[in-house]
Protein backbone atom coordinates (compact mmCIF):
# COMPACT_ATOMS: atom_id res chain seq x y z
CA UNK A 1 0.00 0.00 0.00
CA UNK A 2 2.85 2.35 0.74
CA UNK A 3 5.05 1.29 -2.61
CA UNK A 4 2.33 0.35 -5.15
CA UNK A 5 4.84 0.20 -7.77
CA UNK A 6 6.56 -2.78 -6.43
CA UNK A 7 3.26 -4.21 -7.98
CA UNK A 8 2.47 -2.50 -11.27
CA UNK A 9 5.92 -3.81 -13.18
CA UNK A 10 6.12 -7.52 -12.81
CA UNK A 11 8.22 -8.06 -16.45
CA UNK A 12 5.68 -11.33 -17.34
CA UNK A 13 2.34 -12.40 -17.29
CA UNK A 14 1.84 -13.73 -13.45
CA UNK A 15 -1.76 -14.87 -14.40
CA UNK A 16 0.49 -17.79 -16.58
CA UNK A 17 1.77 -18.70 -13.04
CA UNK A 18 -0.60 -17.77 -10.55
CA UNK A 19 -4.10 -19.15 -11.83
CA UNK A 20 -2.69 -22.72 -12.59
CA UNK A 21 -0.79 -23.15 -8.92
CA UNK A 22 -4.35 -21.67 -8.06
CA UNK A 23 -5.85 -24.33 -9.69
CA UNK A 24 -3.76 -26.89 -8.56
CA UNK A 25 -3.97 -25.71 -4.53
CA UNK A 26 -7.47 -26.39 -5.06
CA UNK A 27 -7.09 -29.64 -6.52
CA UNK A 28 -5.47 -30.78 -3.82
CA UNK A 29 -8.08 -29.27 -1.28
CA UNK A 30 -10.26 -31.56 -3.38
CA UNK A 31 -8.31 -34.61 -2.75
CA UNK A 32 -8.89 -34.51 0.71
CA UNK A 33 -12.62 -34.09 0.67
CA UNK A 34 -15.39 -36.38 -0.74
CA UNK A 35 -19.41 -35.77 -2.30
CA UNK A 36 -20.96 -36.68 1.19
CA UNK A 37 -18.63 -33.96 2.93
CA UNK A 38 -20.29 -31.00 1.23
CA UNK A 39 -23.52 -32.92 1.18
CA UNK A 40 -22.93 -33.03 5.27
CA UNK A 41 -22.29 -29.31 5.43
CA UNK A 42 -24.92 -28.30 2.72
CA UNK A 43 -27.94 -29.82 5.48
CA UNK A 44 -27.05 -27.15 7.92
CA UNK A 45 -26.90 -24.68 5.56
CA UNK A 46 -26.68 -21.97 8.71
CA UNK A 47 -23.16 -22.52 8.86
CA UNK A 48 -22.61 -21.61 5.64
CA UNK A 49 -24.81 -18.69 5.25
CA UNK A 50 -22.99 -17.48 8.82
CA UNK A 51 -19.58 -17.78 7.32
CA UNK A 52 -20.74 -15.87 3.95
CA UNK A 53 -22.40 -12.86 6.33
CA UNK A 54 -18.98 -12.62 8.50
CA UNK A 55 -16.80 -12.15 5.60
CA UNK A 56 -19.01 -9.62 3.76
CA UNK A 57 -19.62 -7.15 7.26
CA UNK A 58 -16.15 -8.13 8.94
CA UNK A 59 -13.54 -7.33 6.01
CA UNK A 60 -15.43 -4.31 4.48
CA UNK A 61 -15.45 -2.62 8.19
CA UNK A 62 -12.03 -3.44 8.47
CA UNK A 63 -11.07 -2.12 5.44
CA UNK A 64 -12.71 1.11 6.18
CA UNK A 65 -11.21 0.69 9.59
CA UNK A 66 -7.27 0.77 7.92
CA UNK A 67 -8.19 3.76 5.39
CA UNK A 68 -9.44 6.10 8.19
CA UNK A 69 -6.39 5.17 10.52
CA UNK A 70 -3.76 5.88 7.93
CA UNK A 71 -5.50 8.33 5.55
CA UNK A 72 -4.96 6.64 2.23
CA UNK A 73 -4.94 8.36 -1.48
CA UNK A 74 -8.31 8.04 -2.59
CA UNK A 75 -7.31 5.68 -5.37
CA UNK A 76 -5.54 3.69 -2.51
CA UNK A 77 -8.34 3.51 -0.59
CA UNK A 78 -10.89 1.81 -3.32
CA UNK A 79 -8.32 -0.40 -3.91
CA UNK A 80 -8.53 -1.62 0.44
CA UNK A 81 -12.41 -1.30 -0.01
CA UNK A 82 -12.53 -3.64 -2.81
CA UNK A 83 -10.24 -6.25 -1.18
CA UNK A 84 -12.62 -6.27 1.86
CA UNK A 85 -15.71 -6.62 -0.13
CA UNK A 86 -14.23 -9.58 -1.96
CA UNK A 87 -14.91 -13.14 -1.13
CA UNK A 88 -13.26 -15.63 0.47
CA UNK A 89 -10.27 -16.88 -1.48
CA UNK A 90 -7.94 -20.01 -1.87
CA UNK A 91 -5.51 -18.83 0.49
CA UNK A 92 -8.36 -19.34 3.17
CA UNK A 93 -9.13 -22.44 2.42
CA UNK A 94 -5.12 -23.63 2.68
CA UNK A 95 -4.88 -22.05 6.37
CA UNK A 96 -8.12 -24.18 6.97
CA UNK A 97 -6.42 -27.15 5.87
CA UNK A 98 -2.62 -26.31 7.47
CA UNK A 99 -4.81 -25.95 11.00
CA UNK A 100 -6.46 -28.78 10.61
CA UNK A 101 -9.72 -27.51 10.07
CA UNK A 102 -13.41 -28.29 8.48
CA UNK A 103 -12.12 -28.16 4.94
CA UNK A 104 -15.56 -29.36 4.02
CA UNK A 105 -17.10 -25.98 5.53
CA UNK A 106 -14.60 -24.02 4.62
CA UNK A 107 -15.05 -24.55 0.94
CA UNK A 108 -18.91 -24.53 0.97
CA UNK A 109 -18.38 -20.86 2.25
CA UNK A 110 -16.02 -20.12 -0.21
CA UNK A 111 -17.97 -21.02 -2.89
CA UNK A 112 -20.96 -19.73 -1.82
CA UNK A 113 -19.49 -16.01 -0.93
CA UNK A 114 -18.04 -16.31 -4.61
CA UNK A 115 -21.69 -17.26 -6.06
CA UNK A 116 -23.47 -14.08 -4.67
CA UNK A 117 -20.04 -11.71 -5.05
CA UNK A 118 -21.13 -10.87 -8.34
CA UNK A 119 -24.44 -8.62 -6.80
CA UNK A 120 -22.36 -7.95 -3.39
CA UNK A 121 -19.36 -6.75 -3.98
CA UNK A 122 -21.00 -3.65 -6.19
CA UNK A 123 -23.15 -3.21 -3.26
CA UNK A 124 -20.62 -3.00 -0.85
CA UNK A 125 -18.59 -0.83 -2.94
CA UNK A 126 -21.73 1.67 -3.54
CA UNK A 127 -22.00 1.63 0.62
CA UNK A 128 -18.30 2.27 1.46
CA UNK A 129 -16.88 3.20 -1.76
CA UNK A 130 -19.45 5.67 -3.21
CA UNK A 131 -19.89 4.68 -6.26
CA UNK A 132 -20.78 1.02 -8.47
CA UNK A 133 -18.60 -1.36 -9.65
CA UNK A 134 -19.34 -2.45 -13.12
CA UNK A 135 -19.30 -6.09 -12.93
CA UNK A 136 -19.14 -8.36 -16.10
CA UNK A 137 -20.83 -11.57 -14.03
CA UNK A 138 -20.53 -14.27 -16.81
CA UNK A 139 -16.71 -13.35 -16.74
CA UNK A 140 -16.85 -14.23 -13.04
CA UNK A 141 -19.08 -17.02 -12.66
CA UNK A 142 -16.41 -18.35 -16.10
CA UNK A 143 -13.64 -17.27 -13.79
CA UNK A 144 -14.70 -19.04 -10.60
CA UNK A 145 -15.56 -22.38 -12.43
CA UNK A 146 -11.92 -21.91 -13.80
CA UNK A 147 -10.29 -21.13 -10.62
CA UNK A 148 -12.64 -23.01 -7.87
CA UNK A 149 -14.94 -25.62 -9.09
CA UNK A 150 -13.31 -27.51 -11.95
CA UNK A 151 -10.27 -28.27 -9.54
CA UNK A 152 -11.83 -29.21 -6.46
CA UNK A 153 -14.04 -31.27 -8.75
CA UNK A 154 -11.38 -33.47 -10.39
CA UNK A 155 -9.81 -33.70 -6.84
CA UNK A 156 -12.98 -35.07 -5.92
CA UNK A 157 -13.29 -37.79 -8.87
CA UNK A 158 -9.30 -38.07 -8.09
CA UNK A 159 -10.10 -39.04 -4.55
CA UNK A 160 -12.71 -41.26 -5.76
CA UNK A 161 -11.01 -43.32 -8.06
CA UNK A 162 -7.25 -43.12 -7.79
CA UNK A 163 -6.42 -41.88 -4.33
CA UNK A 164 -8.47 -43.78 -1.90
CA UNK A 165 -6.38 -47.07 -3.24
CA UNK A 166 -3.01 -44.88 -2.95
CA UNK A 167 -3.31 -43.28 0.10
CA UNK A 168 0.14 -41.56 0.31
CA UNK A 169 -0.79 -39.58 -2.71
CA UNK A 170 -3.87 -38.09 -1.22
CA UNK A 171 -1.37 -37.10 1.61
CA UNK A 172 1.23 -35.50 -0.59
CA UNK A 173 -0.77 -33.50 -2.96
CA UNK A 174 -2.26 -31.06 -1.23
CA UNK A 175 0.70 -30.55 0.30
CA UNK A 176 2.60 -30.59 -2.98
CA UNK A 177 -0.01 -27.76 -4.33
CA UNK A 178 0.91 -25.58 -1.39
CA UNK A 179 4.53 -25.88 -2.24
CA UNK A 180 4.20 -24.50 -5.99
CA UNK A 181 2.36 -21.52 -4.53
CA UNK A 182 4.74 -21.01 -2.09
CA UNK A 183 7.54 -21.33 -4.81
CA UNK A 184 5.21 -19.05 -7.44
CA UNK A 185 5.74 -16.13 -4.25
CA UNK A 186 9.31 -16.67 -4.75
CA UNK A 187 9.86 -16.35 -8.47
CA UNK A 188 7.49 -13.57 -8.42
CA UNK A 189 9.24 -12.15 -5.83
CA UNK A 190 12.50 -12.04 -7.95
CA UNK A 191 10.94 -10.02 -11.42
CA UNK A 192 10.05 -7.26 -8.46
CA UNK A 193 12.05 -3.96 -8.51
CA UNK A 194 12.66 -3.27 -4.78
CA UNK A 195 12.94 0.03 -3.71
CA UNK A 196 16.75 0.97 -2.64
CA UNK A 197 15.74 0.65 1.33
CA UNK A 198 14.04 -2.32 0.43
CA UNK A 199 16.46 -4.38 -1.33
CA UNK A 200 17.75 -6.30 1.19
CA UNK A 201 14.07 -7.81 1.77
CA UNK A 202 13.98 -9.53 -1.58
CA UNK A 203 16.69 -12.02 -1.10
CA UNK A 204 15.25 -13.16 1.92
CA UNK A 205 11.20 -13.51 0.71
CA UNK A 206 12.90 -15.60 -2.23
CA UNK A 207 14.85 -18.25 0.34
CA UNK A 208 12.24 -18.39 2.67
CA UNK A 209 9.40 -19.39 0.13
CA UNK A 210 11.86 -21.75 -1.67
CA UNK A 211 13.15 -23.29 2.13
CA UNK A 212 9.16 -23.25 3.10
CA UNK A 213 8.34 -25.31 0.21
CA UNK A 214 11.01 -27.59 0.39
CA UNK A 215 10.04 -28.29 3.79
CA UNK A 216 6.48 -29.17 3.07
CA UNK A 217 7.44 -31.38 0.07
CA UNK A 218 9.96 -33.13 2.37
Amino acid sequence: MYFPQLFTNWGFNTKVLIVPSVQLIMFGMGTKLSISDFVREFKRPQNIITGAVLIYTIMPLAALLIIKVYNFPVEVAAGIILIGACPAGAASNVMTYLAKGNMALALSITSFSTLIAPVVTPFIMKIFAGTLMEVNILNMMVGILNMIFVPIGAGLIANKILFGKAPILKKAVPMIGIAIGLMVIGLISLKINFPDNLQALQSGLVLVSFLIAIVIVT
